[in-house]
């Protein structure tokens, strides 16, 4: 490792991160200037202003802190610039608490499962319809196209084919 240059200490890792950050927010923003800026004045008069002076701040603790780095480090950063890119990612699926990722063509097969063996055969009338598990979710699922007139369960009695990710509904 070569010796700092007077006065302008190396960055460490969380430092460089830091910087890194910031230079990569002021470039982004410097991208979308235009394209926001009718938007960004049509509600509020100084809305620009504002975006302007923002980005104006971020120029400015960027060039504070330029001040105080190397240059060959400097130089390190500004190669990366060149050849990378600002990625924002939005929280998968399978982090949010409750829910599981799963393919249509599963649900088909789940569904589909669940409908030949129990709904084909099924017995229940009125309140136990209502009261039905497998009845709830196959309504939030694959509502049906019209309800039975005097109460049942619009699944009870059928039987599934799945044809393209599509339940056909079959009676009997």
């Amino acid at each position: 490792m070569s010796k700092p240059e007077e006065g302008r200490p190396d960055l460490n890792r969380r430092e460089k991160h830091g910087m890194e950050i910031i230079l990569a927010c002021a470039s982004e923003m410097h991208k979308c200037d235009a394209v926001l800026k009718d938007r960004l004045t049509a509600n509020e008069r100084r809305g620009y202003a504002y975006f302007k002076s923002a980005l104006g701040l971020l120029d400015k603790a960027l060039g504070l802190i330029y001040k105080t780095v190397p240059f060959r480090q400097l130089e390190q950063v500004e190669a990366i610039c060149k050849k990378g890119y600002v990625q924002i990612s939005m929280p998968s699926v399978i982090d949010i608490p409750g829910y599981t990722p799963i393919k249509d063509s599963d649900v088909n097969t789940i569904v589909g499962a669940a409908v030949n063996n129990k709904c084909a055969i099924c017995v229940n009338d009125g309140q136990e319809c209502t009261k039905c598990e497998l009845r709830k979710t196959l309504m939030c699922i694959w509502p049906p196209k019209e309800l039975p007139r005097y109460g049942g369960c619009p699944y009870q009695g059928v039987r599934w084919r799945e044809s393209a990710y599509e339940p056909e509904w079959e009676e009997g």
